[in-house]
């Protein structure tokens, strides 16, 4: 009888429990790589004496009860645009504001308010002038608001800076209960071929806002059981000062 050489007996065996202990062990170490994922938002410089301009992140308007949920007991405000908050050294001032290279990019804010509930958004060039109206209905729970400019409205253009409004309305009447404003400027940016994760840590290496959280939106959109990506669009925001509403779900996008 003939019998194999122990060598060949020993060295299939030995790679087969090294496969099977890769096999095993390689979803957690993807997984642990995963979490350990962070992306740094690096925030542009900002020289007040360029003319950035100013915003309010958080809402300015009356407050009154009707406007407030009946069961909201919290110091947060039911308006807050997701956007830096930037304040300047020897100023009184902050600026909000944040970059994008799109044409018609998507505006993120926070909303608390009872359903039904009409909001007005409004986009104005530097001279003041109306460039884009509409009605957005919210109602929806307390979360995170976004709404992309559509095709049909005027396209930002490159090098321009424009402010954006977000009316609230409880009530129907012309004179808003709330109200946020934030800038939004547009720069020549290209990321190339980049996809995903990537792209996203791309946008928020040049200090490009808008980009870098609604390309973390998608992809969190088609990754939804990807727990990672939920904690790093919290970070994000933290790293920015929204802390107090970084844990809050996206409820609404128009």
């Amino acid at each position: 009888m003939n019998r194999k050489p122990l060598q060949q007996i020993i060295f299939p065996l030995v790679f087969a429990l090294i496969l099977t202990y890769f096999l095993t062990h390689l979803p957690t170490i993807v997984a642990e790589e995963s979490n350990s994922v962070k992306i740094t938002f690096v925030r542009p410089t900002v020289n007040p004496k360029q003319g950035t301009p100013t915003g309010t992140e958080e809402g300015a308007g009356s407050h009154n009860g009707s406007c407030r949920l009946d069961n909201q007991q919290t110091d947060i405000e039911p308006l807050i645009a997701l956007v830096p908050e930037e304040k300047v050294a020897n100023a009184l001032d902050t600026y909000v504001w944040g970059k994008t290279t799109l044409s018609h990019p998507t505006l993120w804010f926070y909303t608390a308010y009872p359903p039904h509930t009409h909001a007005e958004l409004e986009i104005q060039n530097e001279e003041e002038n109306l460039i884009y109206r509409t009605y957005l209905p919210l109602n929806n729970p307390p979360g995170f608001v976004s709404f992309t400019l559509p095709n049909t409205s005027p396209e930002l253009k490159i090098g321009a800076k424009y402010l954006w409004y977000l009316y609230i309305k409880c009530n129907g009447e012309d004179t808003p209960d709330d109200v946020i404003s934030a800038w939004i400027e547009r720069i020549a940016l290209n990321p190339g071929k980049l996809r995903e994760l990537d792209l996203v840590n791309f946008f928020a290496e040049n200090g490009i806002w808008y980009d870098t959280i609604t390309n973390l939106d998608q992809l969190r959109q088609n990754n939804p059981a990807e727990e990672s990506y939920a904690s790093i669009w919290s970070n994000l925001l933290q790293q920015v000062g929204l802390n107090k509403i970084s844990q809050k779900p996206v409820v609404q996008r128009f």
